[in-house]
Order: structure tokens, then sequence, then C-alpha cells
């Protein structure tokens, strides 16, 4: 195992998640500062997703040319322009359109890492601490979901500049990047163009699985605290503390599995968390809509045993991995882009039941899955 890939790849997620984050907490001030009504401001998000999901097309291109180390370097120069048009606009420096193209740098930088972390994770594991490496990589995100909200709190608690704080953050995805200069490369260019094995469909079929799965965890938390006080009624406080407690569940369910691997295939952990969180979904939908906050527990351990469970099932781990993300960068955008068409015209608690759709194919076709782990 490479150490020095190890935390550079930790560290990687852990901006790539604080930075996504952040952008939550200022969203109604970059509607103050600019002027805008919602529809124009949602171009904040869109714009990324938008890009985004073309980086995650382009893979091919660019990983084979750059390979995922190089690639991960190249994302955090993106970050570190991405902060620094969005503070800069904010100051009043360009405009509404600086702070757009801000949006979209981040977009590419999270389209290269959300496949490269992965794939860095996979080339340097063993079998034997593959599941582990994978959750402490993922509880990175978690961490930073948690953290976040604390930082912005302070930030909006004592009224600091959210503008500032954004320039003074591009310090840490270029300080990485200059830290990690001399890191050498993995030879993971083939990846992009190795020809994966794939019997019975089976590129197709984790494609699905994985990326309903992360359709789903991204659905309920950047949907639960609107759910919660729309359909639920319930105060806006409150709804942010049950937001905490989805965020403390996924992060301290990924930190366990960094320290235990369970005697159990990784399949039939698979099948318990995709059983669980449609439990949970469904007991929040049509007894208390509380219930949503336990799917962190449920969903936590799914993404690390999947990539394990990938690695240790197919040969060419990481050409799968890297076409299985591109099946993740097309489901998220239209994950966000049927929500918005079905809560529009029926109410977000109609459209919350996407995610047991979401949720109910991958059960069903993890139990469809012969699982060698």
């Amino acid at each position: 195992m490479r150490s020095s890939h190890v935390v550079f790849t930790y560290l990687s997620l852990f901006i790539f998640g604080f930075i996504d984050n952040a952008r939550g907490p200022i969203y109604p001030r970059v509607i103050e500062v600019f002027g805008l009504t919602n529809a124009s401001a949602s171009w904040v998000f869109t714009l990324t997703s938008l890009v985004n999901f073309c980086m995650t097309l382009a893979m091919p291109l660019w990983l084979s040319r750059l390979g995922a180390v190089k690639a991960t370097k190249l994302a955090m120069f993106f970050h570190t322009g991405a902060l620094l048009c969005m503070g800069t606009a904010g100051l009043g420096y360009g405009g509404f359109e600086l702070f757009l193209i801000g949006s979209a740098f981040l977009g590419l930088a999270m389209g290269i890492q959300s496949v490269t972390v992965n794939l860095i994770i996979a080339k340097v594991s063993t079998p034997y601490n593959a599941s582990k490496l994978f959750s402490g990589l993922h509880s990175m995100y978690g961490a930073a979901s948690l953290i976040v909200p604390l930082a912005m709190g302070i930030i909006f608690q004592y009224e600091l500049s959210w503008q500032w704080f954004f320039l003074c953050l591009a310090l840490m995805p270029l300080s990485h990047l200059l830290g990690f200069f001399r890191l050498p490369t993995l030879g993971l260019e083939k990846a992009a163009s190795s020809k994966a094995p794939a019997p019975g469909g089976a590129i197709l079929k984790l494609g699905i699985i994985f990326s309903f799965y992360v359709a789903t965890e991204i659905l309920v938390s950047s949907r639960l605290v609107a759910f919660l006080y729309e359909s639920a009624g319930m105060e806006i406080e409150f709804a942010s503390y049950c937001l905490t407690g989805f965020f403390a569940l996924l992060l301290g369910g990924r930190l366990v599995f960094s320290f235990y691997r369970p005697p159990f295939k990784s399949v039939s952990l698979l099948r318990l968390s995709a059983f669980m969180t449609l439990a949970f979904y469904l007991l929040a939908l049509l007894a208390h809509p509380v219930f949503i906050t336990f799917t962190g527990l449920s969903i936590s351990y799914f993404f690390p045993f999947g990539m394990d469970y990938i690695k240790q099932s197919y040969p060419n781990s990481e050409g799968i991995i890297a076409k299985v993300m591109m099946f993740v960068g097309a489901m998220l955008a239209g994950m966000h882009f049927l929500f918005g068409l079905v809560s529009n015209a029926y109410g977000i608690q109609v459209a919350m039941w996407i995610g047991v759709l979401l949720t109910g194919v991958v059960l069903v076709l993890l139990l469809l899955e012969k699982g060698r782990r």
C-alpha cells in the first residue's frame, strides 16, 4: 500500500466535500448580493451539475492522457479557480457571470474527482484492506459535511464576510496541489481505454446499481430539510438538526467500517444496506418523516463495500470503476431534473417516492447478483 497516495486521495475528497457543502449556506446570500430570482440563482447548482456530467462523459479522453493522480492535481487547480471566482464576484468584481464561471470550474473539478479518487484507492489497496480504505475515503466527505455547517455558522454569527472566507478557502486546494506536486503517477491511464470484462451485461448492471445508490444518497441529503419543512410542517431549525443527524450517521457508519470488516460477503452487506434504506424510506413516507434521517446509517457503508465488491470480483476493477462512474454522473443530472419536474407538478411529498423507486431497483438487482465476494 502506498501511504502517500492514500493521504493524497483522502485529503482530496475532504476538500471536494468541504467546497461542495459550502455552497448551500451561502445560497440565500448569493441571491441577495446579485439581486437574483430563484430561477436564475438555481444555475449556481445546475451549471456545476451539467459540467460535472460532461466531464464524466469525457472521462476516456482526459484519463487516458493524464492518469488519475495528475487529473486529481488538475482538479485542485480548478477548485482554486472556482473559489477565487466566487469570492471575487461576491465582492462586486465581475458580477454573477464570474460567479457562474466559478461554478463551471467547480463542475470540472468534481467531474474529475468523482472518478479518480476511487481509482487511486482501488489501485493501491489490497484484497485485505480495500473495504477499510474505501470506507475511510468516503468518510472524508462525511466529515466535511459536518464541519462546513459549523464553519459557516461562525461566519454568519459574527457577521464575517463569506466572500473573503471563500478567497481564503482557496488556499486549501492550492496548498494540497503544491504539497503533493511531486507525487508519482500510478499508471492508471490505461483504465479509461481498457476493455473491462462484462459477462451478462455486468457493466450495465453495476452502473445502474451504483448510479441509483448515489442518486438516492444525494436526493436525501439535498432534499431532507425541504421535505421535513414543506411536507411534514416541521420547524426549519429541527429539520436542519435532522440533516446534521443524517450526516453524523453517514460519517459514523463509514468510520466504523474503516476499522472493522464484518465477516460477510460484500454482496450480502450491500443487500442489507439497500433493504434497510428502503425500510427507513418507507417508514418516513408512510409512518413518520423523521425516519428519513436514519437512512444515513444504512447508506453509509454501501459505496465503500460496493467498490470493494468490484475490486474483488473483477480482474480489471479500475476499468470497471471508471465506466461505472460515468453512469453515476449521468444519473445525478437526471435525478435532479426528474425530481424538479415531479415536485413542481405534484409536490415534494410525491417526488420523494423517487428514492423508493431507486432503492427498490438497487435491491432487486443485488438479489439477482450472484456475488463471488
